[in-house]
């Protein structure tokens, strides 16, 4: 049981607090487990404020703490301060902190991508080809801080922040990925001119 708890950590939410004596049943869920993340939460609120909003009249929810909670993002943050992620600011530019595939008008460390906790290198380059931030195997990474520019080089298998939570990554398309995007660029192309020569027959 305790490697679960530490392997898997779990936020318990404690629903219909809204019902009238629930906070009762609160104080004696925590009494009994000390050790558990225990976070109110009222599902019945959360709806009715989601409906609010989609109606834009938010100042009907109802909710059940005096702050406006209902308990919703508490669990969620109390779940994931359980078991934090790992932060990485993919870069095309270390020196600029340029966001990668972003275009020069895009803010810097424009995206900040969450990854499983002790993620390496490879996996953050997975995950941005995912994004369609770049293409292509990894052939060099370079990490560095938000606010140290000391510049690392970072191996694949290395963790993601170890050096830094802002990497360049460096690819390198295959052969076949060029000769793939040369035929889907071909046949675009050859589509747009059978679309062009309709046109004319049709004018």
């Amino acid at each position: 049981a305790h490697f679960v708890a530490a392997r898997w950590p779990v936020a318990v939410a404690l629903n219909k607090v809204d019902v009238p004596g629930a906070t009762r049943h609160v104080e004696e869920a925590r009494a009994q487990y000390p050790s558990r993340v225990l976070v109110p939460v009222s599902a019945r609120s959360e709806v009715e404020r989601l409906r609010a909003h989609a109606s834009a009249g938010a100042d009907g929810a109802r909710s059940y703490s005096p702050d406006g909670s209902t308990g919703t993002l508490d669990v969620l943050s109390a779940a994931v301060a359980l078991r934090p992620p790992t932060l990485a600011f993919p870069s095309s530019d270390l020196a600029t902190l340029a966001s990668l595939g972003r275009g020069a008008g895009a803010a810097r460390l424009f995206d900040c991508l969450l990854l499983r906790p002790l993620s390496t290198v490879a996996d953050l380059c997975e995950a941005v080809r995912r994004e369609g931030l770049c293409a292509g195997d990894l052939v060099r990474a370079e990490a560095r801080g938000v606010f140290t520019p000391e510049v690392a080089v970072v191996r694949r298998d290395d963790v993601v922040a170890a050096k830094g939570p802002v990497v360049r990554l460096q690819t390198r398309r295959a052969a076949w990925q060029g000769r793939a995007e040369a035929a889907e660029q071909a046949e675009e192309h050859q589509r747009g001119t059978k679309a062009c020569g309709r046109r004319r027959q049709t004018g």
